[in-house]
C-alpha cells in the first residue's frame, strides 16, 4: 500500500486509468487521463480529464465524469503525471497556478 500513498497522497498528480491490457494508445482511446479526487482506503473516485484544445497540448479540464473503481484495481494506473492547477486567464492566455 505504500505506493498508493505515494501516488494518491498529492491531489496535484494525475494519473492514466488504461482500459485494456494491450499495448496502450492513447489516442485510440484505450485510456483516460484521470484525477483521484477521493480515497477512502477501498474505492478510488476519479475524475476523467479532457483535453482543452485551443492550440494547447498540454491543457486538460475537470469533466463531467466521476468513476469509482475498486482499491485493488489500482494496477491499472500506468503513469503518474504532476500537474499544477490553471487559476487565471487574462487577454486569452493561461495562467496562475496552484
Amino acid at each position: 500500500m505504500k505506493i498508493l500513498t505515494s501516488w494518491f497522497g498529492f491531489p496535484a498528480f494525475i494519473v492514466i486509468l488504461q482500459h485494456s491490457s494491450r499495448d496502450v494508445d492513447v489516442d485510440a482511446g484505450d485510456c483516460d487521463i484521470v484525477q483521484v479526487i477521493e480515497n477512502n482506503g477501498d474505492i478510488l473516485k476519479l475524475l476523467r480529464l479532457t483535453h482543452v484544445g485551443g492550440g494547447y497540448k498540454s491543457v486538460f479540464k475537470g469533466g463531467d465524469r466521476v468513476v469509482e473503481i475498486p482499491i485493488d484495481e489500482s494496477h491499472r494506473f500506468i503513469y503518474q503525471l504532476p500537474a499544477v492547477r490553471l487559476t487565471d486567464e487574462q487577454d486569452g492566455r493561461l495562467r496562475g497556478f496552484w
